[in-house]
This record gives C-alpha cells, sequence and structure tokens, in this order.
C-alpha cells in the first residue's frame, strides 16, 4: 500500500471539478470512518480521539455541502458556486490531510485486524480508504482550479484556441493531479470488496469504477492539446460507415472527409459522399479475394477501406487511400458510425440542417429519409449525387455547433457519450503518432485486435449484397469449450443469424445498384461473407461448408463451401460466404481444437483460462452464451465474471456482447493417487 507523504508546511492546492457520483461515494465511506474514529477511544487518549473525530465530522459536512452545489448540470454552476466549490473542496483536502496524519501510527494495527467479526474487513480497508480520500480530493482541488471557468470560457469567441492554450498551460498541474489519482487507484483497487461488510462493499465498487474514468477523462485532457494542434497542425480523416451495411471494421463507408486543427483553430473541414472520393488509377492497390469474387471490386477504393477486422490496418488503408483520391495525407482516422452519431447528438441542442431540426432522437430516420427521392424537395440532379448531402451538411452544422455555439453542447453528457460510444466501437480512433496509438491502445479505444495468449474470439462479418440488410439481421453466439488437464481445449462456435425482414419480398436478388427507398434495401436478402477470428495456433476440424447456388451470386459461379484461412496479426481467420433470406434462421458451426496452453498453471495448485470475446465495430449486441467445462474431478475457485448457471464441470456465462468481454476462470485440477 502507498501511504501520502504530505509535507504539512506547505498549502494546500487549489481546486476543480468534482463528479457528484464520487463526492456522494467518499461521503459515504467518510460517514463510515467517523464511526470507526469514535471506536479508537478505547486505545487513544480523549484529545487525539477528538481530533480524528472532528476531522471525520468535518469533512462529512463538507461532502454534504459540495453534494448540494453539485446537482446541476456543470455548465448551469454560476461563477460564485465554483468559488462555493473550490473553497469546500480545500477545506475537505486540509481535513482529509488531517486525518491521515493523526490515523497513520494506527495503520499498522488496523491491517491486522482483519480477524475481528463483521467489521474485520472494514477495519482492515480504513488504511487504503482514508488514504484513497486523502489523494482523490488533492486531485479534485487540482482539476476545479483548472477546469473551474471552463462553462465561461466557452461562452467566448475563440473559445478552442483559448482552451488549448489554457490546457498546455496547465499540464503541469495536470500531471500532478493525476499522479494523485493512480495513487488513489492503487490504495481502492488494494481493497478486497468481498471482505467488506455489504454496505461498504458496495460504495467501494462504486468507488473502484468511478475513479478509473476520472483518471481516463484527465489522461486524454493531458493529450488534447497535441490532438488540436497545439505544436503543429493536425489533419484528420474523417470516416462516416454505415452500420446497416455491416464490415468487419464497421460498415461501408458512405461518406468521408477530413478535418485540419491549427492550436485550436478549424482552419479546414470537408465531407463528401465517398463515391466522390476516388480518381482510380494503376496507383490504388488490388481489392482482397472475397470483394473482387462476391462484389466484382478490381481496385481497392475508400469506401471498401474498412475490410480488416482491425481498425488500426483499416485507418492506415484509409489514409493511402485519401492521399491517393484526395491529395491530403492525414495524421490520424476518427471512425463514426451513425448509431455512434446518435449518442453524441444526445448532448447537442437540436441542430438545424436544411430547415429540420435533428435530434438524437430523430437524426437516423432523418438519415434514410434523405435518401429517399420524396426528400428532394425540387432538387434536380442525380439520385446517386444527392441521397448522401444531408449527412454532409449535417457534419457542417455540428462544426459550426461547436466553433460558434459551445454553450448548445452539454459538455459531461457529451464526455460520457463519447466513452460509451468508444467503448461500444461505435467510435474508433488511429493516429499515427506512436505515443498516442499506444494510449488509446491501452483504453481499447483503437478497435485493434486484441493480442495476446490464451483464447479469443470474434465475429466479423462484411455485408457484400450492395444492401441495407444488416439493419434487419440479429447475431447470436453459442461457445463451448471444453479443458483437458494439459491446458488444451475442445471448442464449438455455433453462430447464428436471424434475419428479421418480411417474408414474401420475392427471390434473391444481387443487384449492383440501391433502391431509392432506403427501408427497401433492408428488406433484401443477406449476402454475407462471414470470418471467425481465432488464436492463430487453433486447429479447425470441421466447418460449416456453405454453399451459395450459382443464380445468387455476382459471377454466377457456386460457391465451393471451403474455408478460407487468413493469417491476421497474431491470430487466424476461417470465412465463408452465406446466404440468409428474410424471416430465415441460418446457423454455421465450428468445432475446432486448441492447443496445450490456452489454459495455463500460475501456481502450484491453480490454473487459469483467459476468453477474450471481442466486439465487432457496427454491431448492436450479439446474445451470447458461453460455457466452460473443466476437466474430471477440477473444482472452480473462482470467475469473472460470475457464472449464470453451475452443473457438474460445465459453467455457463452469458453477455449481449454491447462491449468486449474478458473472461477469467481460475480451477484446481483432481489431486492424483
Amino acid at each position: 500500500m502507498k501511504i501520502i507523504n504530505l509535507n504539512h508546511n506547505k498549502p494546500v492546492v487549489t481546486q476543480a471539478r468534482g463528479t457528484p457520483r464520487l463526492l456522494n461515494l467518499l461521503g459515504h465511506v467518510l460517514i463510515y470512518l467517523g464511526l470507526v474514529a469514535l471506536g479508537f477511544l478505547l486505545i487513544l487518549s480523549v484529545t487525539k480521539s477528538y481530533r480524528i473525530y472532528s476531522a471525520a465530522q468535518t469533512i462529512n459536512a463538507e461532502i454534504d455541502h459540495l453534494q448540494a452545489l453539485t446537482t446541476t448540470d456543470i455548465s448551469h454552476v454560476s461563477e460564485a458556486e465554483w468559488l462555493q466549490i473550490r473553497t469546500s473542496l480545500g477545506r475537505m483536502a486540509e481535513q482529509f490531510e488531517a486525518l491521515h496524519r493523526e490515523t497513520e501510527p494506527l495503520y499498522p494495527l488496523l491491517m491486522r485486524l482483519g480477524w475481528v467479526p463483521v467489521y474485520g474487513g472494514d477495519l482492515q480497508a480504513a488504511p487504503y480508504l482514508i488514504t484513497t480520500g486523502t489523494y482523490t480530493s488533492h486531485a479534485l482541488v487540482i482539476l476545479v482550479e483548472a477546469f473551474g471557468d471552463l462553462p465561461r470560457r466557452t461562452t467566448e469567441p475563440d473559445w478552442l484556441f483559448e482552451f488549448v492554450v489554457h490546457l498546455d498551460n496547465t499540464q503541469p498541474r495536470l500531471a500532478t493531479a493525476l499522479a494523485f489519482l493512480y495513487q488513489s487507484r492503487a490504495n481502492i483497487e488494494a481493497i478486497r470488496v468481498d471482505t467488506l461488510s455489504p454496505a461498504l462493499a458496495g460504495r467501494v465498487q462504486m468507488g473502484q469504477t468511478l475513479l478509473p474514468s476520472l483518471t481516463s477523462g484527465l489522461e486524454f485532457a493531458t493529450v488534447l492539446p497535441t490532438l488540436l494542434g497545439s505544436e503543429t497542425p493536425q489533419t484528420y480523416l474523417i470516416l462516416a460507415p454505415n452500420a446497416d451495411e455491416l464490415r468487419p471494421s464497421g460498415g461501408f463507408v458512405t461518406a468521408a472527409g477530413h478535418i485540419t486543427f491549427d492550436r485550436g483553430h478549424i482552419v479546414d473541414f470537408r465531407m463528401q459522399n465517398s463515391a466522390d472520393i476516388d480518381h482510380v488509377t494503376e496507383d490504388y492497390p488490388y481489392t482482397p479475394d472475397p470483394l473482387y469474387d462476391y462484389m466484382k471490386a478490381g481496385y481497392w477504393v475508400l469506401r471498401d477501406a474498412t475490410w480488416s477486422p482491425d481498425y488500426p490496418s483499416t485507418a492506415e488503408l484509409a489514409i493511402d487511400l485519401y492521399a491517393l483520391g484526395q491529395g491530403v495525407r492525414a495524421d490520424g482516422v476518427v471512425s463514426l458510425d451513425q448509431y455512434g452519431l446518435a449518442q453524441l447528438l444526445r448532448a447537442f441542442k437540436p441542430l438545424s440542417v436544411d430547415g429540420e431540426q435533428v435530434t438524437s432522437a430523430n437524426v437516423i430516420d432523418l438519415i434514410r429519409w434523405h435518401w429517399s427521392p420524396e426528400s428532394w424537395n425540387g432538387y434536380e440532379g442525380s439520385w446517386s449525387a444527392q441521397r448522401k448531402s444531408f449527412i454532409v451538411a449535417l457534419g457542417e452544422a455540428m462544426r459550426q455547433t461547436i466553433e460558434q455555439q459551445p454553450s448548445a453542447i452539454r459538455l459531461p453528457l457529451f464526455m460520457e457519450s463519447v466513452q460509451q460510444a468508444l467503448a461500444e466501437k461505435r467510435l474508433l480512433l488511429y493516429f499515427n503518432d506512436p505515443e498516442l496509438q499506444a494510449y488509446i491502445t491501452k483504453k481499447n479505444w483503437s478497435g485493434s485486435i486484441k493480442p495476446g495468449q490464451g483464447d479469443y474470439l470474434m465475429i466479423a462479418d462484411a455485408n457484400v449484397g450492395f444492401n441495407k440488410a444488416s439493419a434487419l439481421v440479429q447475431r447470436g453466439l453459442t461457445y463451448d469449450v471444453t479443458l483437458a488437464p494439459d491446458g488444451s481445449a475442445k471448442a464449438t462456435a455455433h453462430v447464428t443469424y436471424r434475419h428479421q425482414g418480411q417474408v414474401g419480398t420475392g427471390p434473391c436478388q444481387l443487384n449492383e445498384s440501391f433502391n431509392p427507398v432506403y427501408e427497401d434495401n433492408m428488406q433484401g436478402c443477406y449476402w454475407n461473407y462471414m470470418r471467425l477470428v481465432t488464436p492463430a495456433a487453433a486447429q479447425l476440424v470441421s466447418g460449416p461448408a456453405t454453399i451459395v447456388e450459382a443464380r445468387y451470386t455476382l459471377r454466377r459461379q457456386a460457391t465451393t463451401g471451403q474455408i478460407d484461412v487468413e493469417p491476421l496479426l497474431d491470430k487466424q481467420s476461417w470465412g465463408q460466404l452465406s446466404l440468409v433470406t428474410p424471416d430465415e434462421t441460418v446457423t454455421l458451426d465450428f468445432d475446432y481444437d486448441l492447443p496445450a496452453g490456452t489454459a495455463r498453471k500460475i501456481d502450484e495448485a491453480r490454473w487459469k483460462y483467459r476468453l477474450y470475446l471481442q466486439k465487432q465495430p457496427g454491431t448492436s449486441t450479439t446474445d451470447t452464451q458461453v460455457t466452460v467445462t473443466l476437466p474430471t474431478g477440477a473444482r472452480l475457485t473462482q470467475s469473472h465474471p460470475l457464472a449464470v448457471h453451475e452443473q457438474d464441470s460445465a459453467i455457463t456465462f452469458s453477455t449481449d456482447l454491447k462491449t468486449d468481454w474478458p473472461l477469467e476462470i481460475y480451477y484446481t485440477l483432481a489431486q492424483k493417487e
């Protein structure tokens, strides 16, 4: 445990933004610590006990005051209220420091009280909790001082430039706050929640959830000036994939463009139909075989760039293709699908786009509506040129709002929406800068295929049917793993596709042109080139052997039913084309062997099996059930997450795969006679 050693002769640092949830957590913990302090009367002098009790009571009072002040949206907090928050946080930090100073001599004793019935775990955790509160309160003091005037700054002209300069100037203080938060996390994560009383356990779990989010937000603030061109102008390629036409990295690229920042100024912004970006020459690369075989795509153009399940590979290709087509080489790539866009718009006041009010609730319907000729309002020109103009206009409206009307954006909700979109892989990031890329990879924001040992599985679908049928196809997964004593395993992946389209829409017809009515494109048959991504050492025993008849392929040649095997970083993929008609369910089964070492011995008695289920960008949910059968006679000791069902040696888990899903199982083998 790392305990803070503050210099008490130095003034307390001043001030930063606190979240109501974090303050609430500290309040609950300190109420309990106040009761613990009373118990020290038996072993301390009355004077020392009073100092401890007084510090704890003062902290509780300050937390109650802060909670009352922070019930409103941060953007509506007045200057006077910010002053009160700064003052209250300063007092709280001083009292935490005093509480730490008075109780520190007792830490060795408290650490040995785990044997005490009922509250032993709470007493043992007290040093960690006090230290967490001390570090966190000092971090919040710094953050309020750094960001307390942010609402005022966002009302001023050229606010983004001023904000970048301000962030740049406050980097040393932010680094100090970040160091405090790292120490807070180290202390609170050292607490074993399963040893705590129920009331305290829930509050500590909340802190273990909130502190990483606060730390991530501050880490992002430290790199934001660089991203916004504080040192040199930065240009980012923007991809707008359509998740209704699913591809491995999110969707067919329906529109694209770029944005350039120079010290916070947006000096260049352009969005356009993806079909207008490429000017094909012999310099363009050839497409992967499935795109060539099933879509007759010869040269690889930007709209088809999202073919790899590994987003950094997609981004690097997209940068090259955009440079070929537009003569602009980007420093990074931002990909945002339409459902991620709807998430971000929750934080915006209604946007005016061509006379229409656009909100999170109606943006999907409007994108689809503006696809159709009925929305053209007298526009004269080709349907191909018009159908995506709404997306381009919406992008321009968002840019103007960010630059000129930042008060129309609720910043806390915007940050929450960004984090949600990143976690759900609606929003993906890539940067040429190795340090920035390493940072977002560490945060799991990069969409990269997760490297590492153990078991791994990802379904990567590609709609190759020139339609939007992905919007109506629900995917499911049942994954069964049977472990052997040497750590090898036998695995079965049972993947289902349920097309929820209308029956009787006619026979499957593969057309290279779209229907002018968006929803009609959703009702078509689903031509899906599916890849199952597994560890490189996995050995396929049997696959689905699906054959698509010649009349349903663009080249009028039936598929062979063979599995395409492709190396993919430290993984491999098994691919095959399948066809799903409206109101039909198709099942694809893969049986394979996993090598010894899939489960690993971690000490004299215990083994660990680890599975990483990776979500495909562009998908919503995949109803998933995982069953792991332990070796005969083995005993489960622990699992993260908890199982939903156990029967004999079979342990079952479930997830909707809305985000990546890691599983860890610890077990012991039966003792040999």
